[in-house]
């Protein structure tokens, strides 16, 4: 794939991504969920920001550098060797709308760590380091959002990540 048009079909799956966990969010009934869901949320309009001045330099200057992108989510590696059980911060159990929406985010997460993976691998230099980045990213993404799912359905620990990517 030639890279003006990898950089814009980026653009406009972050944007998906970004409306996706914004309905998740105001849809949450849970405060951990709507915090994770607002991150998530924040992290996707993030990098939609990141893209976008990506695809000006590239237009601009005719190449792309692979300018830092930070995350407030904790790394996969992190997410999955965290032990505790933070269930005492959970009220209830999820109504419906709340799996269906973790679900979603879910098979969004996963088609994002297939996308990034192809463009990385597809691409070279400063370009391969940019999408490459960005697949670390969602690789927390998904791993913060199995873990919701997890806890939810009864099959594995709550996360609230805050505090964990110190």
């Amino acid at each position: 794939m030639e890279l003006e048009p990898a950089i814009k079909t980026a653009i406009e799956f972050e944007t998906g991504a970004v409306d996706i966990y914004a309905r998740a969010g105001a849809a949450a009934t849970e405060d951990i969920g709507r915090r994770v869901f607002g991150v998530l949320a924040d992290e996707e309009r993030h990098h939609k920001a990141y893209l976008e001045n990506r695809l000006a330099e590239w237009r601009r200057e005719g190449r792309i550098t692979s300018a830092k992108l930070a995350t407030a989510i904790p790394a996969a590696d992190l997410l999955a060797a965290a032990t505790t059980r933070i269930d005492d911060a959970f009220t209830g159990r999820p109504n419906g709308d709340e799996l269906a929406h973790l679900r979603r985010a879910y098979a969004v997460e996963v088609e994002a760590n297939r996308f990034y993976g192809e463009l990385a691998a597809a691409l070279e230099g400063d370009a391969r380091a940019v999408f490459g980045r960005i697949l670390e990213i969602e690789a927390g993404h998904l791993a913060l959002v199995k873990a919701e799912i997890d806890f939810l359905t009864g099959t594995g620990l709550l996360f609230d990540f805050h505090g964990l990517n110190t």
